[in-house]
């Protein structure tokens, strides 16, 4: 890094719970935090922002998002996605998985959470 800027921080939130336009909402509030911490640095920061949101808010299967607990769309969905039944139709063997599931975008987050 060069000049006076500070190195990047991080800001990680875990356990809030909320609705899609509750997490939206935040997002659109961090970004106006930017804004005014920009204003008053006098330098944009490097920073990322990044919403998650539960598997039962997120789900694309035709099965499980019927479900209308999220208990019950977390097991299902780890049952379809876990790296073990992954191997096992690797394997050949006849179990079924989440065909909307894409490893490498969850490897992508994760990358970012870990930064």
């Amino acid at each position: 890094m060069g000049g006076d800027r500070d190195p990047p921080s991080k800001l990680l939130s875990n356990g809030l719970p909320g609705t899609m336009s509750e997490i939206e909402k935040a997002l659109y509030e961090l970004k106006d935090l930017m804004k005014y911490r920009e204003g008053q640095l006098g330098h944009k920061e490097d920073f990322r922002g990044l919403g998650l949101t539960s598997r039962k808010n997120l789900c694309l299967h035709p099965s499980v998002k019927r479900e209308k607990s999220g208990a019950v769309v977390d097991a299902r969905c780890r049952s379809l996605t876990a790296g073990f039944v992954k191997e096992k139709k690797e394997r050949g063997e006849d179990v079924p998985v989440c065909i909307y599931h894409d490893v490498s975008i969850h490897d992508r987050i994760m990358s970012l959470l870990r930064s």
